[in-house]
Protein backbone atom coordinates (compact mmCIF):
# COMPACT_ATOMS: atom_id res chain seq x y z
CA UNK A 1 0.00 0.00 0.00
CA UNK A 2 3.04 2.37 0.54
CA UNK A 3 3.73 1.43 -3.16
CA UNK A 4 0.58 3.11 -4.51
CA UNK A 5 0.77 5.84 -1.91
CA UNK A 6 3.95 6.99 -3.21
CA UNK A 7 2.80 6.98 -7.13
CA UNK A 8 0.20 9.33 -5.97
CA UNK A 9 1.87 11.58 -4.18
CA UNK A 10 4.10 11.59 -7.04
CA UNK A 11 1.78 12.04 -9.56
CA UNK A 12 2.80 9.43 -11.69
CA UNK A 13 1.15 6.62 -13.47
CA UNK A 14 0.33 3.39 -11.69
CA UNK A 15 2.54 0.59 -12.65
CA UNK A 16 0.29 -2.49 -11.80
CA UNK A 17 3.51 -5.00 -12.13
CA UNK A 18 5.25 -3.04 -9.67
CA UNK A 19 2.63 -2.43 -6.91
CA UNK A 20 1.65 -5.86 -7.49
CA UNK A 21 5.94 -7.36 -6.86
CA UNK A 22 6.29 -5.65 -3.58
CA UNK A 23 3.47 -7.14 -2.16
CA UNK A 24 4.22 -10.79 -3.31
CA UNK A 25 7.86 -10.05 -2.32
CA UNK A 26 6.57 -8.61 1.09
CA UNK A 27 4.54 -12.22 1.44
CA UNK A 28 7.92 -13.70 0.39
CA UNK A 29 9.56 -12.12 3.46
CA UNK A 30 7.70 -12.43 5.84
CA UNK A 31 7.20 -16.40 5.21
CA UNK A 32 10.43 -16.83 4.38
CA UNK A 33 11.86 -15.41 7.50
CA UNK A 34 10.24 -18.01 9.56
CA UNK A 35 11.60 -20.79 7.65
CA UNK A 36 15.42 -22.34 8.12
CA UNK A 37 17.62 -23.69 5.14
CA UNK A 38 19.86 -26.54 6.77
CA UNK A 39 22.65 -27.17 4.83
CA UNK A 40 25.08 -30.13 5.90
CA UNK A 41 28.21 -30.15 3.97
CA UNK A 42 29.72 -33.59 3.78
CA UNK A 43 33.08 -35.03 3.64
CA UNK A 44 35.58 -32.82 1.33
CA UNK A 45 33.15 -30.53 1.27
CA UNK A 46 31.11 -31.77 -0.74
CA UNK A 47 26.85 -30.99 -0.31
CA UNK A 48 25.07 -34.25 0.93
CA UNK A 49 21.83 -32.94 1.81
CA UNK A 50 19.45 -29.41 2.37
CA UNK A 51 16.63 -29.31 4.45
CA UNK A 52 13.95 -26.50 5.10
CA UNK A 53 11.98 -26.71 8.34
CA UNK A 54 8.77 -24.09 9.13
CA UNK A 55 5.40 -24.72 9.45
CA UNK A 56 3.64 -25.66 5.92
CA UNK A 57 1.72 -22.61 5.56
CA UNK A 58 4.75 -20.32 5.65
CA UNK A 59 6.56 -22.74 3.12
CA UNK A 60 3.52 -22.55 1.07
CA UNK A 61 2.96 -19.20 1.22
CA UNK A 62 6.45 -18.53 0.44
CA UNK A 63 6.81 -20.66 -2.55
CA UNK A 64 3.72 -19.25 -4.10
CA UNK A 65 4.53 -15.86 -3.79
CA UNK A 66 7.95 -16.49 -5.11
CA UNK A 67 6.31 -17.62 -8.22
CA UNK A 68 4.69 -14.55 -8.29
CA UNK A 69 7.28 -12.40 -7.68
CA UNK A 70 8.92 -14.19 -10.71
CA UNK A 71 5.99 -13.68 -13.25
CA UNK A 72 6.04 -9.69 -11.89
CA UNK A 73 9.47 -9.28 -12.43
CA UNK A 74 9.41 -10.02 -16.02
CA UNK A 75 6.99 -7.36 -17.12
CA UNK A 76 9.97 -4.63 -14.94
CA UNK A 77 12.40 -2.36 -16.76
CA UNK A 78 15.58 -2.13 -16.59
CA UNK A 79 16.17 0.28 -13.25
CA UNK A 80 13.26 -1.33 -11.93
CA UNK A 81 15.13 -4.93 -12.20
CA UNK A 82 18.26 -3.15 -10.24
CA UNK A 83 16.01 -1.93 -7.68
CA UNK A 84 14.63 -4.86 -6.83
CA UNK A 85 17.79 -6.87 -7.05
CA UNK A 86 19.20 -4.45 -4.07
CA UNK A 87 16.57 -5.12 -2.18
CA UNK A 88 16.45 -8.58 -2.37
CA UNK A 89 20.45 -8.67 -1.54
CA UNK A 90 19.98 -6.64 1.44
CA UNK A 91 16.95 -8.84 2.92
CA UNK A 92 18.36 -11.91 2.13
CA UNK A 93 22.23 -10.36 4.00
CA UNK A 94 19.44 -9.25 6.69
CA UNK A 95 17.47 -11.83 7.79
CA UNK A 96 19.91 -14.88 6.95
CA UNK A 97 17.90 -17.90 6.93
CA UNK A 98 21.03 -20.33 6.39
CA UNK A 99 21.93 -22.89 8.82
CA UNK A 100 25.39 -25.03 8.36
CA UNK A 101 25.97 -28.26 10.71
CA UNK A 102 22.77 -26.43 12.48
CA UNK A 103 24.81 -23.50 13.20
CA UNK A 104 22.24 -20.52 12.03
CA UNK A 105 24.41 -18.08 9.75
CA UNK A 106 24.31 -14.38 11.91
CA UNK A 107 22.71 -12.09 9.39
CA UNK A 108 22.81 -8.30 9.84
CA UNK A 109 19.66 -8.30 11.90
CA UNK A 110 22.34 -9.22 14.96
CA UNK A 111 23.58 -5.82 14.06
CA UNK A 112 22.55 -3.39 17.02
CA UNK A 113 23.63 -0.25 14.78
CA UNK A 114 22.88 -1.94 11.16
CA UNK A 115 19.72 -3.76 11.89
CA UNK A 116 17.00 -0.98 11.93
CA UNK A 117 18.90 1.07 9.35
CA UNK A 118 19.02 -1.70 6.90
CA UNK A 119 15.53 -2.61 7.85
CA UNK A 120 14.40 0.97 7.01
CA UNK A 121 16.48 0.89 4.00
CA UNK A 122 14.97 -2.33 2.11
CA UNK A 123 11.25 -0.46 2.99
CA UNK A 124 11.98 2.78 1.35
CA UNK A 125 13.88 1.47 -1.25
CA UNK A 126 11.00 -1.17 -1.98
CA UNK A 127 8.52 1.42 -1.73
CA UNK A 128 9.47 4.43 -2.81
CA UNK A 129 11.97 3.56 -5.47
CA UNK A 130 10.83 0.79 -7.16
CA UNK A 131 7.41 1.84 -7.89
CA UNK A 132 8.83 5.19 -9.29
CA UNK A 133 12.09 4.00 -11.09
CA UNK A 134 10.45 3.32 -14.63
CA UNK A 135 11.28 6.85 -15.19
CA UNK A 136 14.75 8.01 -14.53
CA UNK A 137 13.69 11.97 -14.81
CA UNK A 138 11.89 10.98 -11.25
CA UNK A 139 14.00 9.07 -9.47
CA UNK A 140 16.94 11.38 -9.36
CA UNK A 141 15.11 14.17 -9.10
CA UNK A 142 15.20 16.38 -6.01
CA UNK A 143 11.15 15.33 -4.92
CA UNK A 144 12.81 11.83 -4.70
CA UNK A 145 15.69 12.76 -2.17
CA UNK A 146 12.58 14.30 0.20
CA UNK A 147 10.51 11.36 -0.34
CA UNK A 148 12.71 8.48 0.26
CA UNK A 149 14.13 10.82 3.38
CA UNK A 150 10.69 11.08 4.76
CA UNK A 151 10.06 7.43 4.35
CA UNK A 152 13.15 6.45 5.40
CA UNK A 153 12.21 8.45 8.86
CA UNK A 154 8.60 6.60 9.09
CA UNK A 155 10.13 3.18 8.75
CA UNK A 156 12.96 3.47 11.11
CA UNK A 157 10.38 4.74 14.08
CA UNK A 158 8.48 1.66 13.41
CA UNK A 159 10.88 -0.75 13.43
CA UNK A 160 12.44 0.75 16.41
CA UNK A 161 9.74 0.24 18.42
CA UNK A 162 8.87 -2.65 16.88
CA UNK A 163 12.14 -4.30 18.65
CA UNK A 164 9.91 -3.71 22.01
CA UNK A 165 7.96 -6.73 20.75
CA UNK A 166 11.08 -9.09 21.53
CA UNK A 167 12.52 -7.60 24.47
CA UNK A 168 12.61 -10.94 26.60
CA UNK A 169 13.28 -13.29 24.14
CA UNK A 170 15.72 -11.21 22.35
CA UNK A 171 17.77 -10.45 26.39
CA UNK A 172 17.09 -14.76 26.39
CA UNK A 173 19.40 -15.39 22.78
CA UNK A 174 21.85 -12.75 23.72
CA UNK A 175 20.59 -10.73 20.11
CA UNK A 176 21.63 -7.20 20.67
CA UNK A 177 18.96 -4.28 19.88
CA UNK A 178 18.26 -0.92 20.02
CA UNK A 179 15.54 -1.59 22.89
CA UNK A 180 17.73 -3.61 24.64
CA UNK A 181 20.44 -1.15 24.46
CA UNK A 182 18.41 2.11 24.76
CA UNK A 183 15.41 0.47 27.35
CA UNK A 184 11.83 1.09 27.18
CA UNK A 185 11.83 4.78 27.75
CA UNK A 186 15.19 5.35 25.19
CA UNK A 187 13.37 3.20 22.65
CA UNK A 188 10.29 5.37 22.71
CA UNK A 189 12.34 8.73 22.44
CA UNK A 190 14.06 7.57 19.57
CA UNK A 191 11.06 6.93 17.36
CA UNK A 192 9.37 9.92 18.53
CA UNK A 193 12.57 11.85 17.61
CA UNK A 194 12.57 10.36 14.23
CA UNK A 195 8.43 10.87 13.76
CA UNK A 196 9.18 14.40 14.66
CA UNK A 197 11.54 14.75 12.07
CA UNK A 198 9.65 13.31 9.67
CA UNK A 199 6.85 15.50 10.17
CA UNK A 200 8.86 18.45 10.37
CA UNK A 201 10.23 17.50 6.54
CA UNK A 202 6.65 17.22 5.44
CA UNK A 203 6.25 21.21 6.20
CA UNK A 204 9.89 21.72 4.52
CA UNK A 205 9.48 19.96 1.47
CA UNK A 206 9.01 22.54 -1.15
CA UNK A 207 7.83 19.87 -3.85
CA UNK A 208 4.98 18.94 -1.96
CA UNK A 209 2.33 21.17 -2.36
CA UNK A 210 -0.86 19.36 -2.20
CA UNK A 211 -2.31 20.13 0.87
CA UNK A 212 -4.33 17.15 1.24
CA UNK A 213 -1.48 14.95 0.81
CA UNK A 214 0.52 16.80 3.34
CA UNK A 215 -2.25 16.75 6.35
CA UNK A 216 -2.73 12.86 5.42
CA UNK A 217 0.77 12.56 6.10
CA UNK A 218 0.72 14.81 9.23
CA UNK A 219 -2.42 12.74 10.47
CA UNK A 220 -0.48 9.49 10.26
CA UNK A 221 2.41 10.82 12.00
CA UNK A 222 0.29 12.17 14.58
CA UNK A 223 -1.27 8.72 14.71
CA UNK A 224 1.97 6.93 14.86
CA UNK A 225 3.52 9.10 17.37
CA UNK A 226 0.61 7.68 19.35
CA UNK A 227 1.49 3.78 18.83
CA UNK A 228 4.68 4.99 20.26
CA UNK A 229 3.93 6.15 23.09
CA UNK A 230 1.27 3.23 24.05
CA UNK A 231 3.96 0.79 23.25
CA UNK A 232 4.77 -1.88 25.66
CA UNK A 233 6.74 -4.69 25.56
CA UNK A 234 4.36 -7.00 28.22
CA UNK A 235 1.72 -6.42 25.27
CA UNK A 236 0.40 -9.37 23.44
CA UNK A 237 2.70 -10.18 20.78
CA UNK A 238 0.14 -10.65 17.68
CA UNK A 239 -1.59 -7.25 19.14
CA UNK A 240 1.81 -5.38 18.81
CA UNK A 241 2.83 -6.85 15.26
CA UNK A 242 -0.82 -6.01 13.74
CA UNK A 243 -0.97 -2.49 15.65
CA UNK A 244 2.77 -1.05 14.44
CA UNK A 245 2.63 -2.87 11.21
CA UNK A 246 -0.83 -1.10 10.73
CA UNK A 247 0.68 1.89 11.03
CA UNK A 248 2.44 1.88 7.32
CA UNK A 249 -1.47 0.39 5.91
CA UNK A 250 -2.97 3.53 8.21
CA UNK A 251 -0.68 6.18 6.27
CA UNK A 252 -1.36 4.74 2.67
CA UNK A 253 -4.88 4.46 3.61
CA UNK A 254 -5.38 8.51 4.68
CA UNK A 255 -2.80 9.35 1.61
CA UNK A 256 -5.20 7.26 -0.99
CA UNK A 257 -8.33 8.64 0.86
CA UNK A 258 -7.28 11.78 0.63
CA UNK A 259 -6.63 11.56 -3.12
CA UNK A 260 -10.38 10.43 -3.95
CA UNK A 261 -11.55 12.63 -1.44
Amino acid sequence: MLGFETVIIADSATNFASISLIFFATLFIYNASRLTIDIQPGEKQRLTGVTISGRKLHLSLAAFSLFASFIFLTQLHIHQLVVFALTAIFSIAYMMPLRIRDKRIPGLRNSLIIKNILLSVIWTLATCLLPLSENADQIFGEPMIWMLVRRFLFIYALTTIFDLKDLESDKMEGVRTIARSAGFTGTRIISLVAMSIFAMLIFMDPNLTNYAYKAALLSSAFITALIIIRAHPQENRNAFIFVVDGAMAIQALLVIGFHFA
